[in-house]
């Protein structure tokens, strides 16, 4: 799995993420098929798990997927939360400032997918579909205050321009998702190109 970790940080990621994660092969029939000092990596015919420890931002995670669609995947912590679990609380943003931080995070990650993961472990179709309609609803959510940020920047400048046009022009194609001030703005826009 890449590059080795400081040897201080990551000593008994291995060592944990196989103690840890041993429900997989026992309760879903994964293998373990590649275990160094950054990663762990179980996989059935349809399934993948893999656990890993990134030595540069000292991040521990696990993912779950289905191996022939590459748009198939979710990380444990959202399956928590899908399950009704608020992983950071525990997990907090997943970085492990030592070693004993490291195993803490390997083992609530094994925890949440224990008690969280059944559908994404039995490969479940709906549940991988729900979960990819997630991710590309995120992904329009994300796009969308890109270009909604960009379009409060051009109005601002438009605005003080008393260039009513750019201002409805760059607010229309979002006002359904404006502010109550940012709608006035519009519906003022409009009214003084009426006139």
């Amino acid at each position: 799995m890449s590059s080795e970790p400081q040897p201080h940080k990551a000593s008994r990621f291995k060592e944990s993420a196989l103690h840890a994660f041993r429900f997989l092969p026992e309760n879903y029939a994964l293998t373990c098929v590649e275990a160094d000092s950054c990663g762990v990596r179980y996989e059935s015919k349809t399934m993948f798990v893999t656990v890993s420890y990134d030595p540069r931002s000292h991040e521990v995670s696990a993912l779950v997927g289905l191996r022939n669609d590459q748009d198939a995947w979710v990380y444990v912590d959202e399956i928590a939360s899908i399950g009704g679990e608020d992983p950071r609380e525990k997990l907090g943003d997943r970085q492990a400032a030592d070693e004993a931080v490291v195993v803490i995070l390997v083992n609530e990650l094994a925890r949440l997918l224990r008690e969280h993961g059944s559908m994404a472990l039995r490969g479940d179709r709906v549940f991988f579909q729900g979960v990819k309609e997630r991710h590309a609803r995120e992904a329009l959510d994300y796009t969308r205050s890109l270009q909604l940020r960009s379009a409060l920047t051009k109005t601002t400048e438009a605005w003080a321009r008393k260039d009513y046009r750019a201002v409805v022009k760059e607010l229309t194609p979002f006002q359904e998702w404006l502010s109550d001030g940012e709608a006035k703005r519009l519906k003022y826009a409009r009214q003084k190109l009426a006139s």
